[in-house]
C-alpha cells in the first residue's frame, strides 16, 4: 500500500472519530476543532527539524514520544494528541506532513465544498478571487473553496486545479504548445540543385 493510501486510512479513522465525538451537539464543530489542531502541529513540523528528528530510524520511539510531549501543547486535544504520537511510534511519521491537508479534504467533502486552486505569478487581489470563486461556482454547480498560490514560472495567466481538472491558461503552456507544433510542422524540403542546369546560362554561341 502506498503513501497516500495509507495516510488517507490512518486520517479517515481520526475524521469519522472527530465527527463522532461532536455528533451529540455538532460533529463538524468537533472536526474543525481537530483541524484546528493538526494544521498548528504541521506548523510545527519544520521548526528546529522536528520533522527529521521524528523520521530518523535512529532515533528510538521513547525518544520521539518525549520529544512529541514537550512541544506539543496543553490546548491541542486529547485525541489530536493520541493521533500524533500512536502514527510516530508505529513508525509512520513520515506521514504526518500529508496529515492536515487529508483531513481539510475530507472535511470539505463532508461539507459538500470542493477545494481549488488557482496559480498565478503575483497574487490575485480579492475582487479577482472573488470574481473567479463565482465563476467555478456557476460552472460547477458546487460551493467552491479557492485556494491562490503564486508561480512566477508560469510567466502570465492562470492555472486551476479543480478535482482532477486543470485548466491551464498559463502563458508557459501556451509557448511550449507552440514550441510542440512547430516540431511536429513538416516543413517543405528543398529541391536539389542540378549542376547542368546551374551552369548554363539560358543561351547559345553561334
Amino acid at each position: 500500500m502506498n503513501e497516500i493510501s495509507v495516510t488517507k486510512r490512518y486520517v479517515r479513522a481520526l475524521f469519522e472519530l472527530s465527527l463522532e465525538e461532536g455528533s451529540a451537539t455538532d460533529g463538524v464543530a468537533a472536526a474543525k476543532r481537530v483541524l484546528a489542531d493538526l494544521q498548528y502541529f504541521d506548523s510545527l513540523l519544520g521548526e528546529e527539524g522536528l520533522g527529521r528528528f521524528l523520521v530518523d530510524p535512529r532515533e528510538s520511539p521513547t525518544a520521539k514520544r518525549a520529544a512529541l510531549q514537550t512541544v506539543l501543547p496543553d490546548e491541542l486535544q486529547g485525541r489530536t494528541k493520541d493521533f500524533i504520537l500512536w502514527i510516530t511510534e508505529r513508525g509512520r511519521a513520515n506521514l504526518l506532513p500529508h496529515v492536515a491537508r487529508e483531513f481539510e479534504r475530507m472535511l470539505l467533502d463532508h461539507e459538500g465544498i470542493q477545494q481549488a486552486e488557482v496559480t498565478s505569478t503575483t497574487r490575485l487581489d480579492p475582487e479577482t478571487h472573488a470574481a473567479l470563486q463565482r465563476q467555478l461556482e456557476a460552472m460547477t454547480g458546487k460551493k467552491v473553496q479557492l485556494v491562490s498560490k503564486t508561480d512566477p514560472g508560469i510567466l502570465g495567466g492562470l492555472r486551476i486545479q479543480y478535482g482532477s481538472t486543470l485548466f491551464d491558461g498559463s502563458l508557459k503552456r501556451e509557448l511550449e504548445e507552440l514550441r510542440r507544433n512547430m516540431l511536429q510542422t513538416n516543413m517543405p524540403t528543398p529541391a536539389p540543385l542540378s549542376l547542368d542546369e546551374s551552369a548554363s546560362d539560358g543561351g547559345t554561341q553561334d
